[in-house]
């Protein structure tokens, strides 16, 4: 089961997401972003430290989304991304789409440098 705990933080939502996102979690994590975009907070950070496991489908939740929210000058970066994950986004050709940091603070700030 995936749940997304939701903070905001200086005009960043971040979803701090647990579980594994598979095809259930993929669909409870299109359905976070969405809420996201339908209250117009387009610049989202995913935090990834508990996740546990990441599939095509998780994949394609994330991608879903993406076009959208740059199209409104917002993005997703990705924050604490194991090992596997990172791996996964790689064999997709997508370790280059989204940014990865290490940290959740240091993406929140990614965005603040981006503005200035």
């Amino acid at each position: 089961m995936l749940t997304c705990e939701r903070v905001e933080k200086g005009g960043v939502t971040v979803l701090r997401i647990s579980g594994e996102v598979d095809d259930i979690g993929g669909q409870a994590l299109r359905e976070a972003i969405t809420a996201c975009m339908r209250e117009q907070h387009y610049r989202l950070v995913l935090n990834f430290a508990s996740v546990n496991f990441l599939s095509f489908v998780g994949v394609g939740a994330l991608m879903d989304h993406l076009g959208r929210l740059r199209s409104f000058k917002g993005d997703i970066k990705l924050s604490c991304v194991n090992l596997q994950t990172r791996r996964l986004l790689g064999m997709m050709g997508l370790g280059q789409v989204f940014e990865i940091y290490e940290v959740e603070s240091a993406a929140v700030q990614g965005y603040k440098q981006v503005a200035a």
